[in-house]
């Protein structure tokens, strides 16, 4: 009589993809529109068509996709870090990641009314070149002071402190924040 083995735990599942790879991705996504952001405010000669969509891809990312990043790091990463032996500098890293993700969406609100006057009457742009400038760069500093902290201090101890079955955890439920889940 053959023997099979036991189905694979999610952990080990091909399908389950790296919830570290997850994170970084979506880095990759915040420096993009933070980026975007920032150039929105020189985009002189654009046509309004440009500039509208430019706005309007600025003001998606920064209303669904930065607020879903910030509950994938505070809601599935952060309470597993909080559950394993840390030393007192990363559980300051923490509680500094969820600081800088309100000090982030506090930063998208004020610059949000200027992305919906571009979006919405793009012949305002000239108006607003010089505010959206100056905001997007100020942004796009917080974006790369706050990822860099991140990468540096508390995605290494990703892999080292949480076990496979934590990690599965952690990115089936990202996924399931994007509506990737079968």
């Amino acid at each position: 009589m053959r023997m099979s083995s036991p189905p694979p735990s999610p952990a080990k599942s091909q399908n389950t993809p790296d919830p570290l790879q997850l994170l970084l991705e979506s880095h990759q996504q915040m420096r993009k529109f933070a980026a975007l952001a920032a150039q929105l405010g020189k985009a002189r000669g654009k046509q309004p068509a440009e500039l509208s969509e430019a706005a309007s891809q600025i003001i998606r990312y920064f209303t669904l996709g930065m607020p879903m990043h910030a509950e994938d790091e505070d809601y599935s990463l952060a309470p597993r870090l909080f559950d394993v032996t840390l030393p007192p500098e990363v559980i300051k890293g923490l509680w500094e990641m969820a600081r800088q993700h309100e000090d982030l969406e506090r930063a998208v609100d004020e610059l949000l009314p200027a992305w919906v006057a571009v979006r919405d009457t793009p012949e305002r742009h000239r108006e607003l070149a010089a505010y959206l400038t100056l905001g997007g760069r100020q942004l796009m500093s917080q974006v790369e002071e706050h990822l860099s902290m991140e990468e540096q201090r508390l995605f290494p101890l990703i892999r080292e402190r949480l076990d496979e079955e934590t990690l599965a955890v952690i990115a089936m439920e990202i996924l399931d924040r994007r509506g990737q889940l079968a």
